[in-house]
């Protein structure tokens, strides 16, 4: 019994692979279909974006229209400078009469009580060597100015002492006092107790 092998068999077969050339070109005809989807989906989008725009402005140009109209329709006021100067008059004599009426209910301002609470206060005050030479009461400024002259310098705060137990000077705070010596005399020393820093001239 005798038996061949072909040695050689593979090699006389053709070879059944595909060449590299082929799936270059399943290569480029899947990247071109998904180009021509791509383009396909951005045509799309610009003309819905296209058609928004032309919505838009078609709604801007009804809404100018509408603007119009009601400019028509209603136009602008002109402001009347005579009302104005009548209101500003009104509201001058408003707080005017509302400044007369705090003033004649009012019972402890000094511009309707007057200034004899202050000097029955002052007679009361009975310091030996100590004398007041001259007071200044402002009653826009609600300001208190005492010029005084003693022989002891000791007594001007008993005089202190004894205005604040005084209604009248109850809620009012000096707050600057000066002394110094007189001209005349040297025993004599010259005061001046104030509610204010600002002392005005006598």
């Amino acid at each position: 019994m005798i038996q061949q092998v072909n040695l050689y068999q593979d090699s006389l077969k053709q070879s059944k692979t595909r060449p590299v050339i082929v799936y270059y070109i399943y290569g480029l005809t899947a990247l071109f279909s998904l180009l021509i989807s791509f383009s396909f989906f951005l045509n799309s989008n610009i003309k819905n974006t296209k058609a928004d725009i032309i919505s838009i402005k078609h709604k801007l140009r009804n809404a100018k229209t509408h603007v119009q109209l009601l400019q028509v329709q209603y136009p602008r006021q002109q402001i009347n400078k005579l009302l104005t100067q009548k209101i500003t008059q009104s509201q001058e004599m408003r707080t005017s009469l509302a400044n007369i009426i705090s003033l004649l209910t009012d019972k402890e301002s000094d511009q309707t009580q007057g200034f004899s609470r202050y000097f029955s206060a002052f007679s009361r005050q009975n310091i030996p060597e100590l004398w007041l030479n001259n007071i200044i009461i402002n009653t826009q400024e609600k300001s208190l100015h005492l010029f005084g002259s003693t022989y002891y310098p000791e007594k001007v705060p008993m005089l202190l002492q004894k205005l604040h137990r005084e209604p009248i000077f109850q809620g009012k705070i000096f707050i600057k006092l000066l002394m110094n010596k007189a001209e005349k005399s040297d025993k004599q020393i010259d005061f001046v107790i104030s509610t204010t820093l600002k002392i005005p001239d006598i």
